[in-house]
């Protein structure tokens, strides 16, 4: 065999093999990107429930705080009624 014969060869087995490695690590990453994808999405839904819920506890301590001051505020009127 020709050196000119041997070194297509050669090259055309480290041309396959970079392709082979090219596709494996393109299949990897893509792999890769379709678990962030889904951990993103979790991520997302998570944090709109916690949205949700800082939401709600802080209409609650809003609403408690009004009562609160009604309260006091029933209370001073009661007290200033029997000064």
């Amino acid at each position: 065999m020709s050196d000119r014969r041997q070194l297509w060869e050669t090259l055309a087995v480290f041309v396959a093999q970079l392709q082979q490695e090219t596709e494996a690590a393109q299949q990897a990453s893509q792999a890769q990107t379709e678990q962030f994808e889904a951990t993103l999405s979790l991520l997302k839904d998570e944090i709109r429930k916690l949205g949700k819920a800082q939401f709600k506890a802080n209409a609650l301590a809003e609403e408690q705080s009004s009562h609160w001051e009604q309260a006091i505020a029933a209370i001073e009127a009661t007290r200033t009624q029997y000064e």
